[in-house]
């Protein structure tokens, strides 16, 4: 009897270590995500302020945290640029080490230390969503409008080892790179029109934000996992 409620004891307290395992588990993860997105967006507020002064300067149209429908999903655009040459799609990363990376390939090497980390190529995410916003405006009508991406890294302490053709940036260099003459020429875009289509098919509703939100973690996971 005495053994018995002594196994009955150590089952009991193995199943609470267990318990409190999976516990301190899962509140480790949700931090984690919770500081990634807090530096994700912390990145993109740095853009979006420096796009701001830009797009004054210009009279272009800034929108951020732009969502569109993407078949029976959704997807999320950090910053879109809008002017006479057409729509420039900002995708923001905001990551430190030094990066390796091409356009052919599906992840990038993080290099932090004697740290290795894998990250999915922005370049292929970002032409996600220039061909969501491609689609959404030549179903509109404007089938002439020049959609563009680039990929902006906002750290300070990031070091870019990528082919320099690519649209791939730091952030100190954005203002340089929208010199360029291809963003001041004229062509037929009207500005307004572009954003007034935008907003029509623009998701605001906060639950399926969420829903896209979660699925992009659940993602994120998955990848980090090598699934």
């Amino acid at each position: 009897m005495e053994q018995q409620m002594l196994y009955t004891i150590v089952a009991s307290v193995i199943i609470a270590a267990m318990i409190l395992y999976v516990i301190f588990y899962l509140l480790h993860k949700k931090q984690k995500e919770s500081a990634t997105d807090a530096l994700g967006k912390s990145g993109e507020l740095a853009v979006a302020s420096r796009l701001k002064k830009i797009a004054a300067r210009y009279g272009w149209i800034v929108k951020n945290n732009v969502y569109l429908p993407l078949y029976d999903k959704t997807t999320q655009i950090d910053h879109l640029l809008i002017g006479d040459f057409g729509v420039l799609v900002i995708e923001t990363k905001h990551i430190s080490g030094v990066l390796y990376g091409d356009e052919r390939q599906d992840y990038w090497k993080q290099e932090i230390g004697s740290k290795q980390n894998r990250v999915y190529n922005p370049l292929m995410q970002n032409k996600a969503h220039t061909d969501c916003l491609t689609h959404h405006l030549r179903k509109a009508g404007l089938k002439n409008v020049l959609v563009s991406g680039l990929v902006v890294f906002s750290a300070k302490d990031i070091y870019l080892n990528i082919p320099k053709n690519l649209p791939v940036i730091t952030l100190d260099r954005l203002d340089a790179f929208l010199k360029q003459s291809s963003f001041h020429a004229r062509s037929n875009a009207n500005p307004m029109e572009i954003s007034k289509v935008i907003d029509a098919v623009r998701i605001t509703d906060p639950a399926v934000i969420r829903k896209h939100n979660r699925q992009v973690h659940q993602m994120a996971s998955n990848r980090n996992r090598g699934k």
